[in-house]
C-alpha cells in the first residue's frame, strides 16, 4: 500500500518535483476503496463514517467557537459571529443527518455512492473549518495566533483519528487544512509561528504512516469477519443439509420406500408406545395384519414391477381407507392396520372387516384387472399385562389360521387361537428337547406301477412318538419344527435315518425324500445332505428329493440353485402336490424336473367328476409330452384305480395300493411282484 513514505524515500523535494509515476501512485492512493473485490470492506467503511462524522462536526464546531470566542473582541463580526454561525448550521443538519443512520442498515450501493462523496466532503469540510480558524489569524496578538495553529492541528489530529479508516478522505483532508495554513503564511508574510506550522505537518505526516498500520488492520478485520461469514453460512448450508440428509435418512429407516408407509421398525416403535398409552387409559386397542393372496404368483406371471405396482395400489387403498389410523407395510405382501380408541373388541373387528374391503374391486395389471384377497389376523389388547409383542403374536397367528382356512380368510384371535397357540409353544418345547434317536422314526409308502403291480420306489415319511403327547402327525410338527429353525438340524437327521433304512434294497427301486421350504432356501443344508448321501454309500441316481410349489415359491433362484445342485450329483427332482399352487405350469416349464405328483384332490371322485377327469388326463398327457414321470396320489378305491388305468396312468400312489409302512415290512412286501400279487395289492386297504 502506497504512502507518503514512498515519496520521501524517491527524493519528493519542492525543487525537483514529483515525478509522473508517483503521481499516478498518489492518486492511487486517493482513490476509494476497490468496492468490486470486496463489498464488506465498502460497507464496514460506510458504518465507520457514519458512526464518527457526528463526532467530526462536533470537534470542528468546539475548535471553531473557541477561537472565535477568544478573538470576540479584536476581529471583525463576520469572522467571529456569522461565519461560524453559518458554517455552524450545515455542521447540525450534516451531523444530524448522520446520526440517524449511524445504526441502519445499508446496501452495498448506498455505502459505497456516500463513500464516494466522502471524498468531496474530505475537501469540503477542511476548507468550512480551515478557513474559520485561519480568517482570525491575522487579528490576533502572537498568543492568540499560537492559539489559532494549536487548535487547527489539535481539530486535524482528532479528525484523522476519526476517518482512519478511510485512508483517502484522511489524506484529503490533511492535504488541504494544511494547504490552507500554508496559504495564510505566504499571503501575510507572517513567519513568526512558522516552526509550529511545519512541526504540525510533520505531526500530522507521521501520524498518516501510523494510521496505515490500523488501516491495514482494519482491512484485514473485515477480511476476516468476511471470511467468517462465508464460513458460518458454508456451515449453516452443512447444518440445513445434514439436517436434510437426517431427515431423508429417518425417512428411509422408518417408512417404506416402495409404498411410503411406515415400516416393520417403525410399527413395532409405535406399537409399543401406543399399546402403553391404552393401557394406561383403559382404552381398547386392536391390530389387524394381512397380506395378499395369490400375489406370489402374481408377481410371478406378470413380474416383479407389476407385483410392486400392485404393492402400491394396496396402500393407497388402505391409506383412503383407514383414514387416520395407524397403517404400516411390514414386508412383501404383509401389511397392518392398527383400531385404536374403541369401545370394544366388536368395533375392532367391524373396522378390520372394513380395512378388507380393499379387496372387492380389482387391481389394475398389464392387460386388464386382476382379483386380490386378503387374509386377516386381528387381536385386541386383552389387558396391562399383554404387552405389544404378545398383541402382534397373536394377531400373528390369527393370521396364520386364517390362511389354513381360506375360506373364510379373517380370523379373530380367541380362546380357541390361544388354546391353539399354547399348544403350538408346548410342541416346540417339546421338539426341541427330544431324543430323536428314539422318538423320530420314518415308513415307508409304496409308489407301484399299476400294469407290472411291481414297487417302482417308496416315499419315507416322518414320523413322531412322543411319551408325552403320543403320535404327533407331520402336519403338525413340521411346520413348528420350521418357526423354530429346528428343520435343517431335523431333515439331516431324517435323511441319515432313510438312508440307513434303505441301503438293502433292491437297486432298481428308488427313495423319495421330502424338502420343507427352510429346507430348499438354505444354501448349506444342500451341500449338508450331499455329503450325508456320500457318506452312506447311496446311489445318488436311486434317490428322489420331493419339493413342493410352496417351497420355490419361497424363494425361486435359491430353489433352482438348490434343484441344480442335487442334479448335479445325480438326485432325481419331483414336484409334490401339483396342480394345486397358482404357477404349477412355470415351475414344470422353468425347473428341471424328472417327475411330478398329482394331488391327491383332483383324484377324488374322478370316476364321477368330469373336470377331474380332464385334469388328470391333461396331466398325464402334459408328463408324457415333456418326457417326465407322472404319479397319481391318494388312490383309495378300484373304482379310481381304474379310471387312471384307463386315462394312462403308470404311476400310484395311496391307502388301496399300499399303507405307509415300518421298514421291517418293507422285505415282505417286496418279495413278489409278478400280477399275482394284485389281490394282496387290492385287499391291503
Amino acid at each position: 500500500m502506497l504512502t507518503f513514505e514512498r515519496m520521501v524515500k524517491s527524493g519528493w523535494q519542492g525543487k525537483r518535483g514529483i515525478r509522473r509515476g508517483e503521481v499516478d501512485m498518489i492518486r492511487q492512493e486517493l482513490k476509494p476503496p476497490d468496492d468490486k473485490s470486496n463489498p464488506d470492506l465498502v460497507i464496514a467503511q460506510y458504518k465507520s463514517l457514519a458512526r464518527q462524522a457526528p463526532l467530526i462536526y462536533g470537534i470542528g464546531l468546539i475548535g471553531g467557537w473557541s477561537l472565535a470566542i477568544s478573538h470576540w473582541n479584536v476581529a471583525p463580526l463576520w469572522a467571529v459571529f456569522v461565519y461560524p454561525l453559518l458554517v455552524t448550521i450545515v455542521s447540525a443538519v450534516r451531523g444530524y443527518t448522520w446520526a440517524q443512520v449511524r445504526n441502519s442498515d445499508v446496501t452495498y450501493a448506498d455505502a459505497k455512492r456516500q463513500l464516494d462523496r466522502s471524498n468531496v466532503m474530505a475537501i469540503v469540510v477542511p476548507i468550512l473549518f480551515g478557513f474559520w480558524g485561519f480568517s482570525l489569524f491575522p487579528y490576533g496578538d502572537m498568543a492568540l495566533q499560537g492559539h489559532v495553529i494549536f487548535t487547527v492541528c489539535v481539530g486535524t489530529v482528532s479528525v484523522m483519528f476519526c476517518v482512519l479508516h478511510l485512508r483517502s478522505a484522511m489524506l484529503v483532508g490533511v492535504v488541504f487544512i494544511n494547504l490552507i495554513g500554508a496559504s495564510y503564511f505566504l499571503i501575510f508574510q507572517d513567519f513568526t509561528h512558522l516552526p509550529l506550522f511545519i512541526s504540525s505537518v510533520i505531526f500530522c505526516i507521521a501520524l498518516s504512516f501510523v494510521f496505515r498500520n490500523y488501516y491495514d488492520d482494519f482491512i484485514q478485520l473485515v477480511q476476516t469477519g468476511r471470511a467468517l461469514k462465508i464460513k458460518q453460512s458454508e456451515l449453516e448450508l452443512k447444518a440445513a443439509e445434514t439436517q436434510r440428509l437426517a431427515g431423508e435418512n429417518e425417512k428411509l429407516a422408518n417408512h417404506d420406500p416402495l409404498t411410503g408407509l411406515p415400516n416393520r421398525r417403525l410399527f413395532f416403535s409405535t406399537l409399543q408406545t401406543s399399546c402403553v398409552k391404552a393401557n394406561k387409559a383403559g382404552t381398547v386397542y386392536g391390530l389387524c395384519i394381512f397380506d395378499l393372496g395369490g400375489f406370489k404368483a402374481l408377481n410371478d406371471l406378470f413380474g416383479h414391477v407389476a407385483g410392486d405396482n400392485l404393492l402400491v395400489q394396496v396402500a393407497k387403498r388402505l391409506k383412503e381407507k383407514a383414514g387416520g389410523e395407524f397403517i404400516s407395510r411390514l414386508g412383501g405382501d404383509e401389511f397392518c392396520y392398527v383400531v385404536d380408541n374403541d369401545a370394544n373388541a366388536r368395533e375392532v373387528e367391524l373396522k378390520c372387516r372394513q380395512i378388507m374391503e380393499i379387496f372387492k374391486a380389482p387391481f389394475l395389471v398389464p392387460g386388464g384387472g386382476v382379483s386380490l384377497s386378503g387374509y386377516a389376523g386381528v387381536a385386541v389388547l386383552a389387558g396391562p399385562e399383554e404387552t405389544h409383542v404378545e398383541l402382534y403374536e397373536n394377531a400373528a397367528f390369527a393370521l396364520k389360521v386364517a390362511k389354513r382356512k381360506p375360506e373364510h380368510g379373517f380370523v379373530l384371535f380367541g380362546d380357541p387361537q390361544r388354546q391353539e397357540m399354547e399348544q403350538t409353544i408346548r410342541l416346540e418345547r417339546t421338539l426341541l428337547n427330544a431324543n430323536l434317536a428314539k422318538e423320530m422314526t420314518l415308513e415307508y409308502q409304496p409308489i407301484i406301477d399299476i400294469h407290472s403291480y411291481n414297487v417302482r420306489g417308496f416315499e419315507g415319511l416322518a414320523r413322531w412318538d412322543n411319551p408325552e403327547l403320543g403320535r404327533i402327525p407331520p402336519s403338525s410338527f413340521i411346520p413348528v419344527a420350521e418357526h423354530s429353525g429346528y428343520i435343517n438340524q431335523l431333515t439331516g437327521y431324517l435323511m441319515q435315518r432313510a438312508l440307513k433304512d434303505a441301503r438293502n434294497w433292491p437297486d432298481d427301486v428308488s427313495l423319495s425324500f421330502n424338502l420343507s421350504p427352510t429346507n430348499l432356501s438354505s444354501k448349506d443344508l444342500v451341500s449338508q445332505l450331499l455329503q450325508i448321501v456320500f457318506q452312506s454309500g447311496f446311489d445318488p441316481n436311486r434317490l428322489e428329493f420331493e419339493i413342493t410349489e410352496t417351497a420355490v415359491m419361497w424363494d425361486f433362484d435359491q430353489a433352482l440353485l438348490a434343484v441344480q445342485q442335487l442334479k448335479e450329483k445325480g438326485a432325481r427332482i419331483s414336484l409334490d402336490d401339483f396342480g394345486t399352487g397358482y404357477s404349477s405350469l412355470k415351475f414344470i416349464h422353468e425347473l428341471p424336473l424328472d417327475k411330478i405328483k398329482v394331488d391327491r384332490s383332483f383324484v377324488r371322485d374322478i370316476n364321477t367328476d368330469q373336470t377331474r377327469h380332464g385334469i388328470v388326463k391333461s396331466l398325464l398327457t402334459l408328463s408324457h409330452d415333456m418326457n417326465i414321470d407322472c404319479v397319481i396320489e391318494g388312490v383309495e378305491t378300484n373304482a379310481e384305480l381304474e379310471i387312471i388305468r384307463k386315462i394312462g396312468g403308470e404311476l400310484v400312489q395311496g391307502y388301496l395300493l399300499g399303507k405307509p409302512m415300518k421298514p421291517s415290512d418293507i422285505p415282505s412286501c417286496l418279495k413278489s411282484s409278478d400280477k399275482r400279487q394284485k389281490t394282496a395289492w387290492l385287499t391291503a386297504s
